[in-house]
């Protein structure tokens, strides 16, 4: 939280990346305050739900934050601008990649977008230890700083649900 609070303004941005039908995002925008949020996905079935989803709420409440919805790749995001957002929100889209190349692929362009020196990039994905290995690894290529938190109770291989919250910035 106070990495998120570090880079969070008043008119700042929260983008979730791949985020189907979650509410992370939106709970990390309203939580720091922030302006706006855009949620992507690469299926437009979710994308249109989540448009209609929101303009439902600002209908409802007559405030509610600026939501963009697009139609994105998270490995390949052109309409978002580079250097233009505060918190890059990722809840799983890593787990759900096939292939390390991938997975780079979408940590290059979250950094591409995140801003420099001033923003941070949340993931929250299963506990492993290729995962840490891979998101060191990333850090060091990106130059940036790595916070890495081990959530949940117990050993995974005994069924303990065990995830990683890293903070990249």
């Amino acid at each position: 939280a106070p990495y998120c609070a570090r880079a969070a303004r008043g008119d700042g941005t929260v983008l979730e990346v791949s985020c189907r039908g979650s509410s992370f995002g939106d709970e990390l925008r309203a939580a720091f305050g922030l302006e706006r949020l855009v949620l992507t996905d690469i299926d437009p079935g979710i994308v249109r739900i989540l448009r209609e989803r929101h303009a439902a709420r600002r209908r409802d409440d007559g405030k509610g934050a600026k939501t963009t919805c697009l139609v994105a790749d998270c490995t390949s995001m052109p309409a978002i601008a580079d250097d233009s957002v505060d918190v890059v929100v990722d809840k799983g889209t890593l787990d759900a990649l096939h292939g390390e190349e991938d997975k780079l692929k979408m940590m290059r362009e979250c950094a591409r977008v995140v801003k420099k020196n001033a923003g941070v990039v949340v993931s929250v994905s299963f506990a492993s230890a290729a995962r840490a290995e891979f998101l060191r690894r990333v850090a060091d290529e990106l130059r940036m700083d790595l916070k890495l938190a081990v959530i949940g109770d117990g050993d995974p291989k005994f069924g303990n649900l065990v995830h990683f919250v890293s903070v990249l910035g």
